[in-house]
């Protein structure tokens, strides 16, 4: 996807930007001459990433406090940091990248903690939505259909040759988080946006050049269907009957106590 230049001069705070996906993105903005501010854990290179912290029987409490720190809670946070900034600016945005709210039981078995986390991240977007709307704040999630080749996913899974023929690369991200940064905040809120549908609705028809190996079997991420023939305006659908199932269900429980 070519750039507009709709990011010049505009601020841009990215938290997990030291690698991956994050990176790809703060890169792309840079692209505009847009100011990008990066945030991260890791200030030196990782020699290695812990292999097991999907894993429910082999998370430790640390770990679970880790990843709740840092996709929940450091969601929350850094919103409620960042709110009076945007308040402010022009166009403002927030851009988790989180999943849709899927409460299948197979999202959940054997990696619990991780779904928690990023489910939290989710919900910020549910919640803060609707909150920001009358300011005119957008809040949105941006997730993968496939997945990411990333030194995450080296570390993680180990290196193999069909892995990583089954990834896209993290341009894809990049591309589809400039779409959505370059809507308009006070139409484009609130939506759960799967990239690979929404760079098609841009206008790139050829997807082949996000394939890591072209021509390959993609693998699919966590939390969604491998349908990359869904239309944006469907997905957004689907988005909002989802969010209808999650107040009835919010309901139930309250009322259950």
């Amino acid at each position: 996807m070519i750039n507009t230049g709709k990011l010049a001069g505009k601020t841009l705070f990215i938290t997990g930007a030291s690698r991956g996906i994050g990176k790809a993105i703060a890169l792309k903005a840079a692209k505009d001459s847009a100011n990008v501010v990066t945030a991260a854990k890791t200030s030196e290179p990782h020699p290695e990433l812990p292999g097991t912290i999907y894993c429910t029987a082999e998370t430790s409490m640390d770990k679970y406090d880790l990843l709740n720190s840092i996709n929940a809670r450091g969601t929350y946070l850094c919103s409620k940091v960042c709110l009076p900034h945007l308040k402010k600016g022009t166009n403002p945005h927030i851009l988790n990248i989180s999943p849709s709210l899927n409460f299948e039981p197979k999202w959940f078995k054997g990696h619990v903690v991780y779904s928690m986390a990023k489910y939290g991240m989710s919900l910020c977007v549910l919640g803060m939505a609707e909150e920001f709307k009358a300011d005119g704040i957008a809040v949105n999630a941006l997730w993968p259909r496939t997945a990411i080749w990333t030194v995450s996913m080296d570390m993680l899974g180990g290196w193999n040759e069909t892995t990583i023929k089954g990834c896209r690369s993290v341009d894809i991200m990049a591309d589809a988080a400039y779409a959505v940064l370059s809507k308009d905040s006070q139409s484009f809120t609130g939506n759960y946006c799967v990239e690979d549908v929404f760079v098609r609705a841009e206008g790139i028809g050829d997807l082949q050049q996000y394939a890591c190996v072209k021509g390959q079997p993609l693998l699919p991420d966590f939390f969604l269907e491998p349908d990359p023939d869904t239309e944006l305006a469907t997905e957004i659908i689907k988005t909002d009957c989802k969010r209808v199932r999650l107040k009835q269900q919010l309901m139930i429980l309250l009322r259950r106590g």
